[in-house]
């Protein structure tokens, strides 16, 4: 037979053709079938599809399957599974949550992970997992999605896996550190001994503590508490000497004993300079005692050294770490300056000791790193870490610019005078010393946990890369990678950092310490990886796939929300020496005449960032928000703080409240601030950004200006001044070319120029301005510019400007530029330069700076800057002229003499920069310290013990909600005295309504115990509808407290307090849950539901209900086929469904909130026709009756389980002869159908209360055969429950039934069997048994009442209770 063979290569269904004319490769339709897709001759075979295999007790635990992911190559499945179920995704720290993998070839499970970090929920399955290589990512929409590697997870299969423990280990978004590098040291230490106003301190221990480092207060958080004169921390002081724990210091302390002091240095350092800039190698002289001298040249080319307080001295016979602790100058002779010094050790050197003085403590001569390299560069350093599947972390952020400057950033303070050193700035027009210092760097690398062990097993990193970048370079480099798997003592503790500041607040720093010799980095970063900001991986995402090897996320939340704004104050203020910022960077300053921008950006633990949030007072009138202007120094400011003293500006921000506290529903999109148990995905850590959009500028270092024309008796002064430009000045100040004609020779400029060092006038005369020293020789001086800018008016050469003469001749007479004179000379006569301006009469001395080389000159307008007046007093309040008036008066006059060149700096107007972007700044921690610093900060109220309560609807008034709130303190301390306290309800808004105040519906009143108060209810007032169920909600309330807090001292602190009530529903209740009776076939309405909702507020108790069949009920299909449930209560039921005879049970509920609340159910019984009989009565009689000969019994069916005592006898007429009556005495024997019930439930009556009962009298007798017979009367009797008054019961057949006589003899019983249908209580009463058949005696004869259903003989009792 011929044979058709087919392979489906094309795995393609075709439908559409005629199944004749199908192309090969493809098929018609397939059932459970998948194409092979191996690489041997099968592959595009069909293969059978295997059906599924049923595998039980996987469930030990109890979770609940919740995702999972089968692995066909491997023929594995990963299982994710729960216990835990909240449709609102509140998260359950103590849920049992796993992640399993089952081996389908053997189906063994293996537990991968576990543990309630896990979060997982019955109501968020796991619909995104995915297996690339070891790694599974899954996510289910309401964690951040997660990702472990399966092959390290549970390699030995243990019961409780412990490699992945947390959130951090199983993010896929990784952990991203918010710290910035640390380059300084400290050593904790305190005083031994109270100081006053003294420059020597005893230490309870000196030990780690150097010569020039810096003492301050340890605890930095509240400055107004440092010990009093405040302004003595407001200076810089340094240790100048060390002898034990004895410290000398620059500047005297008044602080108590055992006050926390803090020792501290930069760890960036200099290893090649054996001496300091100001160091020198010389011979010392030997003056009286302890005192020495060195004599130092003071020529204008030679050395020019200055000790100072503190330099180190080494040599013969000097102790170690001995140090200069005065220093005095005075003239040595020619040419030369004497310094008597005293040390601070005793030292034993003789005349002609060498020594060298001025000695780097960190000079090292087996260094081995380049000097050079750090020398022309602004660095920053920065990290990241590595993870255990090659991932890395975001780059932490960067340090500040590594930079020192060497001389101490200071002219004069290395080998040249301060005169050589100004005028090689003008005539170079760079500062040749203003070069890093630094060759060695000491970087501190934070790390998250104590120790290598616990980074490792906590956040499985495996490796640190320290980062490098230059400031003129974009690219980020590697400087090396650290693997701290290999370091050593694993378990041993990183060195630490103490801190107590704003900060960091109080704790403990640890790092990893890496010692930078001023390497090259070894490699670049890729592009992607310098702009990686954040991680792009959302908080949570609703579907995940694999595309290419990629994770792609879909239906996903991408970032958080951040607050509106943030209730904070931009301040510019003077560095602080205790401030550990300026230890570390001790020459970086606030460049003023700027305007700044601040703002804050938080960040999650795993680096995704909100947006810049500014200020909440920034639209506020009188209060300073988030932009601050940095104005230059002023007269005023310079008197109070002398520039001396200056140590730079700084930006500070005051903050009034907590950050990124807010969350739930009146917060959407906010989380909160993190915690590692509840709530990992909140703000994690802050930063402070900076916008300054005025950029670059450039420093003109100037030969000096000429105020006004450069002549004798100018009568410009204050409105123009002249200087030239040299070498790069030309290019700092540039000429406006841009429509220049070609004969032009004098140009515009677009710049301006704001003038920060100025030289002023070379005052010899007794009267002077403010601030003018008497002197006879160039000098400079700080220039106060205010507002005020200088436009340049022209720049053009010197001989087109015509200001001086080529070349310059002192004293000329006014006449045309250029005009030419005659010298004789004997019988000779040459032309020459009479040196002539147009302007007037030259000066006496050359104002210009190599004029005659003709260099470019620029004009700049002085008008606005005002005329200081010749007054030696007042602090002048205009910045004056600029650069100092020429004149016919020499050098060393007692006058105002003329301008010779002196150094002058100018400023350029920075570049504005259009783009207004914050820039990351190193201000950034944790945001938890922040917060905690903030309310131990706040003298007055910053918290209550109790901030949010639930409370019922059904609350009435004076309902208590929640607990007693307490008042706390920023120190943490809770109010206990209620006198120092004024509390007052201040708002209440619904979530929904901020604008309606319905603090009336509350009252917040003295607990009367210490200082506690009761928030209650007003009035039942309150109802849950759906607008208390929908979001935003009216029944979360919004509740703001006035507290004013008055300790002792008078002071009262204002704060308003924050407090959520949250309204809750209470389940509605039925108000008729009886049976429905007299129900018939043809009945249609079968009752009428009523039911109120919780609220106690009766208007509404009705409100927003609705009722239907409960859909639990057992036989619902079938029930709910056969009736009917209106929303507003009534059941009816369908035409031809009841059956006489038949009993039915239904189930109606009954919903508030419109359906969307709580539910109550309510259970009928009825029987169509007639009704069953309660259940006490249907149920028959239990027990025995001990009744006998002799003896009586009454049987009664009461509401009551007990009998009361009737009154006895009672009269009855027979009812075979009415003439006849019979009495019936107290009976002997009592027997209570209630109290004698047994069966299930508990009954509340015994009385007939539907359906018809009979009642079976029965007498019987024991004697032998031919005894003689017995005879008892019995009558029965009914009332109305509740009613006294017994009448003789009617039965169904409309019989009265009066006392009825029966006989029995041996084996012959005698009976009456009644039926009754009125309902009520009943009784049977018995006179005593007597007849021939009792002469016997006892035992022989017994009278008992026998009970029950007489419509249903049979079947369960399914009447009420």
């Amino acid at each position: 037979m011929a044979e058709i063979k087919n392979t489906f290569l094309k795995g393609k269904m075709n439908q559409d053709l005629d199944s004749r004319l199908l192309p090969n490769g493809e098929y018609r339709e397939a059932i459970n079938l998948m194409i092979s897709r191996s690489e041997g001759s099968t592959v595009g075979e069909f293969e059978n599809v295997l059906g599924n295999t049923s595998v039980s007790n996987l469930n030990g635990d109890n979770a609940v399957i919740i995702g999972h992911y089968v692995n066909e190559t491997t023929n594995k499945v990963y299982l994710f599974a729960t216990s835990y179920n909240n449709v609102d995704g509140v998260r359950s720290t103590s849920a049992d949550n796993f992640i399993y993998e089952l081996d389908l070839n053997t189906n063994v499970k293996k537990t991968l992970v576990t543990g309630g970090f896990l979060n997982f929920n019955k109501s968020f399955p796991m619909l995104g997992v995915n297996l690339v290589e070891d790694l599974l990512f899954f996510t289910d929409n309401l964690n951040q999605p997660r990702k472990i590697n399966i092959s390290l997870a549970n390699p030995g299969n243990i019961a409780t896996p412990t490699h992945y423990e947390n959130e951090d280990q199983i993010s896929v978004a990784k952990y991203a550190p918010c710290e910035p590098i640390i380059v300084f040291d400290r050593i904790v230490t305190s005083l031994n001994g109270a100081v006053s106003a003294s420059k020597t301190i005893t230490l309870a221990s000196a030990t780690g503590v150097k010569i020039g480092d810096t003492i301050a207060p340890y605890d930095t958080i509240a400055p107004s508490l440092f010990p009093s004169p405040a302004s003595q921390w407001n200076k810089a002081n340094y240790i100048v000497a060390i002898v034990g724990n004895v410290l000398t210091l620059s500047e005297p302390m008044t602080a108590p004993n055992n006050f926390k002091l803090v020792a501290q240095r930069p760890t960036m350092t200099n290893k090649t300079s054996e001496l300091l800039s100001n160091g020198i190698k010389t011979s010392l002289t030997v003056a009286a005692g302890p005192v020495y001298s060195i004599l130092v040249d003071s020529t204008a080319d030679s050395p020019n050294i200055i000790p100072k307080i503190g330099d180190i001295i080494t040599g013969t016979n000097i102790p170690v770490d001995t140090s200069i602790i005065t220093a005095v100058a005075s003239y040595g002779g020619l040419d030369t300056i004497k310094w008597t010094l005293t040390f601070s050790k005793t030292i034993t050197a003789t005349n002609g000791t060498v020594v060298k003085i001025g000695v780097n403590q960190d000079y090292d001569n087996a260094w081995k790193g380049d000097a050079a390299f750090l020398e022309d560069k602004f660095v920053r350093f920065s990290y990241r870490f590595k993870f255990e599947d090659n991932e890395y972390s975001l780059m932490a952020p960067f340090s500040q610019p590594m930079f020192i400057p060497k001389q101490y950033s200071s002219f004069g303070a290395g080998k040249n005078t301060l005169t050589t050193d100004m005028d090689n700035a003008y005539k170079s027009t760079i500062l040749n010393w203003f070069e890093n210092n630094i060759e060695n760097i000491v970087l501190k690398t934070p790390m998250p946990y104590s120790s290598p062990a616990l980074n490792i097993s906590n956040l499985l990193i495996t490796d640190i890369d320290l980062l490098y970048k230059e400031s003129d370079a974009l690219a980020v480099k590697v400087l090396d990678t650290v693997d701290i798997t290999s370091l050593p003592n694993q378990s041993t503790n990183f060195p630490s950092l103490p801190f107590k500041d704003p900060v960091n607040g109080e704790t403990s720093t640890y790092y990893y310490s890496y010692d930078y010799a001023s390497s090259k980095p070894y490699k670049t970063l890729p592009q992607g990886q310098t702009t990686r900001v954040y991680d792009k991986v959302p908080i949570k995402a609703l579907a995940q796939e694999m595309i290419g090897n990629r994770v792609v996320y879909g239906n996903y939340v991408d970032k958080h929300s951040g607050p509106d704004s943030i209730p904070f104050s931009a301040l510019v203020d003077k560095k602080r020496p205790y401030n550990y910022n300026f230890v570390q960077y001790p020459y970086h300053n606030l460049k003023q005449n700027r305007t700044y921008q601040v703002g804050f950006v938080l960040s999650d633990r795993y680096g995704r960032q909100s947006d810049v949030i500014l200020s909440s007072y920034d639209n506020l009138d009188g209060t300073q928000g988030s932009t601050v202007y940095s104005n230059y120094n002023t007269y005023n400011e310079q008197n109070a703080d002398p520039i001396i003293n200056w140590l730079g500006d700084t930006l500070q921000v005051k903050i009034d409240s907590t950050i990124g506290t807010e969350t739930g529903t009146s917060f959407p999109g906010q989380p909160g601030v993190w915690n590692a148990t509840t709530n990992p995905l909140g703000w994690y850590s802050y930063k402070v950004v900076v916008k300054q959009q005025q950029q670059e500028y450039y420093n003109v270092y100037l030969p000096g200006f000429v105020n006004g024309l450069p002549i004798t008796g100018s009568e410009d002064e204050n409105d123009t001044s002249f200087s030239v430009l040299l070498s790069d000045n030309i290019n700092k100040v540039p000429r406006d070319l841009q429509e220049v004609g070609p004969t032009d020779r004098e140009y515009s400029s677009g710049e301006l120029l704001y003038i920060r060092v100025n030289n002023p006038n070379i005052n010899g005369k007794a009267g002077r301005p403010y601030g003018y020293p008497l002197k006879f020789t160039p000098w400079n001086k700080q220039y106060f510019p205010g507002f005020e800018d200088q436009e340049v008016l022209s720049i053009a050469t010197i001989r087109d400007m015509e200001i001086a003469a080529i070349p310059f001749v002192s004293n000329a007479p006014q006449g045309d530029y250029g005009q030419v004179g005659s010298l004789v000379t004997g019988s000779n006569t040459t032309p020459v330069s009479i040196g002539s301006i147009p302007w007037g009469v030259s000066p006496v001395a050359q104002p210009f700076y190599n004029s005659d080389l003709n260099p470019f000159a620029i004009k700049i307008d002085t008008t606005a800057n005002g005329k200081v007046a010749l007054n030696a007093v007042d602090v002048p309040t205009v910045p004056g002229g600029v650069g100092a008036i020429t004149n016919s008066n020499a050098l060393g006059v007692a006058n105002i003499q003329s301008m010779v060149p002196f150094l002058s700096v100018a400023e350029t107007k920075p570049v504005y920069s259009l783009l207004e972007i914050f820039w990351e700044t190193s201000l950034q921690g944790k945001l938890n310290t922040l917060n905690s610093l903030i309310n131990s900060q706040e003298p007055g109220i910053t918290s209550l013990t109790s901030s949010s309560a639930s409370f019922l609807e059904s609350a009435v008034a004076g309902t208590k909600i929640g607990q007693s709130i307490s008042f706390i303190t920023g120190g943490g301390t809770t109010v206990t005295d209620n006198s120092l306290l004024n509390v007052t309800l201040e708002s209440a808004f619904t979530q929904n309504n901020s604008s309606n105040d319905v603090k009336s519906l509350f009252t917040l009143t003295h607990s009367g115990s210490d200082a506690a108060y009761d928030l209650d209810t007003a009035g039942p007032t309150f109802w849950y509808g759906t607008g208390t169920a929908s979001t935003p909600s009216n029944g979360i309330y919004n509740i703001t407290i006035k507290v004013i807090y008055t300790p002792p001292g008078g002071v009262s602190y204002t704060s308003y307090m924050s407090y959520v009530a949250t309204l809750q529903n209470v389940a509605p209740t039925f108000d008729n849950c009886s049976n429905p009776t007299g129900i018939e076939s043809t009945t249609t309405t079968i009752k009428t539901f009523t039911a109120k909702n919780g609220s106690a507020y009766v208007a509404n108790q009705t409100q927003q209900l609705t009722f239907d069949l409960d859909p639990s009920q057992a036989n619902y299909s079938l029930i709910n086929s056969q009736f009917n449930m209106s929303t507003n209560g009534v059941l009816t039921v369908n035409p031809n469904v009841l059956v006489d005879l038949t009993t039915y049970t239904v189930v109606a509920r009954v919903r508030d909130v419109d359906g969307a609340g709580l539910s109550t159910t309510c259970s009928i019984t009825f029987t169509v026709g007639i009704q069953h009989v309660n259940r006490v009565i249907c149920e028959g009689r239990e027990g025995s009756t001990p009744t006998d000969c002799g003896k009586s019994l009454q049987t009664v069916f009461l509401v009551s389980a007990s009998t009361p005592t009737f009154a006895w006898p009672i009269t009855v007429q027979s009812q075979a002869n009415p003439s006849v009556n019979i009495s019936f005495p107290q009976p002997n024997f009592n027997y209570n159908a209630r109290a004698s019930y047994t069966a299930a439930g508990t009954p509340t009556t015994g009385a007939l209360t539907q359906g018809v009962m009979f009642l079976k009298p029965t007498l019987t007798s024991t004697l032998a055969p031919g005894g003689g017979s017995v005879t008892v009367y019995y009558t029965i009797q009914r009332r109305d429950a509740g009613t006294t008054t017994w009448s003789q019961a009617v039965d169904t057949s409309n019989n009265v039934i009066n006392a009825i006589q029966l006989s029995a003899s041996n084996g012959t019983p005698d009976s009456d069997t009644k039926n009754f249908s009125i309902p009520g209580e009943y009784r049977v009463v018995s006179t005593n048994i007597s007849g021939e058949g009792c002469s016997a005696g006892s035992g022989t004869a017994a009278f008992f009442v026998d009970f029950g259903d007489a419509t249903y003989s049979s079947g369960a009792c399914t009447g009420p209770l």
